[in-house]
């Protein structure tokens, strides 16, 4: 008796599984988003079994994980499957584990991923437009928590393409981040992961090159996917509107609090990648360089900073977009 649809869909999610209940998640996502899922859950059929062991039942229930993530994740057609169970017929349980592995998705098959795209963006320029929307990703004076310092990043700010970044969307009534200096970013739409707006504690990493194997380590790819799975694409009008506004204060605290965070991959699966496009500086509703409340030792913004910066924008042709927030008044 041939198995259903739903029966194979089953025992492939159950070897996913394994690897994390994110993972399985994101893949029935895909399930649920493939045009033709009757089709999809047909290419999972397999020829009858040698034999009726436990060990070959779970090779095969892997051998039917590789190929719904080939076909699903991997945008395939459900008539590659008998390549696909050709290829791996003999194959061992260990060599089809890795190939699992290697197919688990990373982001959700969002149809509001479009509204991400760099055209729904404003382009940096100074001055500041009296309307904008903007992805920026903040620096500190001393350490970036991503294992390089700010000093590094300024100098090379391309080394962020192989960061996983935590970002944020302002415009102009949201103008909160979590550091009054940094970098405004083009994001294509595919290396948008997760959005919120509030905190998602994404814990991001150091890469140790520019490749992307190593730009998403293999312990944080499981991060990855946790926040792709928890905060889903939702509409970049829908995060900010959830976001104080500019100057307000949200969970009863005070500065530059009511932030978004909008993670995002330097370098996408794929190959597509954030671009460094301008360099927003802080400044207070009378123009005075931005200092957050309570930092007495003025260690956010500073004269060697600022000179870095400009250096940066001279250099490169990357303008300075001077933007007022009151939450940092001065004096």
């Amino acid at each position: 008796m041939f198995k259903t649809n739903d029966q194979r869909f089953n025992d492939a999610l159950a070897v996913i599984r394994q690897f994390g209940n994110e993972a399985e998640t994101l893949t029935r996502r895909y399930i649920d988003a493939y045009p033709n899922r009757q089709a999809l859950g047909q290419a999972l059929h397999l020829d009858a079994r040698p034999d009726g062991t436990a060990a070959e039942t779970e090779r095969r229930n892997h051998l039917r994980a590789a190929i719904l993530l080939t076909i699903a994740v991997g945008g395939q057609t459900p008539s590659q499957a008998a390549f696909l169970q050709q290829r791996w017929a003999q194959a061992p349980k260990l060599q089809l584990r890795a190939e699992v592995e290697s197919r688990l998705p990373l982001f959700d098959p969002s149809p509001l991923r479009h509204l991400w795209n760099p055209m729904n963006f404003t382009q940096a320029k100074d001055p500041l437009p009296a309307q904008f929307r903007y992805f920026v990703f903040g620096i500190m004076n001393e350490f970036t928590g991503r294992g390089v310092s700010y000093d590094s990043l300024i100098s090379n700010p391309d080394q962020l393409k192989s960061f996983m970044l935590s970002t944020s969307l302002i415009d102009e009534d949201h103008r909160a981040t979590y550091y009054p200096y940094g970098f405004i970013l083009t994001v294509p739409e595919h290396n948008v992961v997760s959005t919120r707006s509030e905190d998602q504690a994404f814990k991001n990493r150091k890469a140790d090159d520019g490749t992307m194997a190593q730009a998403v380590l293999m312990d944080s790819k499981a991060e990855v996917r946790r926040v792709a799975a928890e905060y889903p694409l939702a509409p970049p009008d829908q995060i900010l509107a959830k976001v104080v506004r500019a100057g307000g204060r949200i969970r009863g605290q005070d500065g530059d609090s009511g932030y978004n965070e909008i993670v995002v991959l330097g370098t996408a699966p794929g190959g597509s990648e954030v671009r460094v496009s301008g360099i927003f500086m802080k400044v207070d509703s009378r123009g005075n360089r931005y200092q957050r409340k309570g930092d007495k030792k003025g260690a956010y913004v500073t004269d060697a900073i600022h000179t870095k910066l400009l250096a940066l924008s001279s250099g490169r042709g990357i303008p300075i977009v001077k933007l007022a927030d009151p939450s940092g008044e001065n004096g």
